[in-house]
């Protein structure tokens, strides 16, 4: 607990934290106390939300980067995007030119246009 009336706990798992299928918050007294307790899951490897209009896009909500990179170079191949010419180069439709606001971009760039469209997963 941090502070004598500052009803907050904080835990961190490290890498040496034995897997656990709950946990006791025990406090001193018996006076009702307000609490909010804050869950984070523990994705291993890490899971990222999408931005709604991506998740529409490619069919998945929450996933980790390489299942989210693989949807989209499916997305990609199905509606034909990849420049014949210029290999590495992603033609935006309608769609994807509304989320990253271009009309083309180097596949190799989609990381850094994606950051933008996902985020660590929420608290429960």
């Amino acid at each position: 607990m941090c502070g004598p009336d500052s009803n907050f706990v904080e835990w961190h798992r490290d890498a040496q934290t034995q897997e656990t299928d709950g946990f006791q918050v025990k406090r001193p007294g018996d006076k009702p106390v307000k609490c909010t307790i804050n869950l984070q899951l523990d994705y291993q490897p890490q899971h990222f939300k999408l931005d709604p209009r991506l998740a529409r896009l490619l069919g998945i909500h929450t996933a980790t980067r390489p299942v989210i990179y693989s949807a989209f170079w499916e997305y990609i191949k199905k509606n034909k995007l990849q420049d014949p010419v210029l290999r590495d180069t992603i033609r935006c439709d309608v769609y994807l030119e509304s989320i990253f606001s271009c009309k083309s971009f180097k596949f190799g760039r989609y990381p850094s246009r994606c950051s933008s469209s996902r985020q660590r997963t929420p608290s429960l």
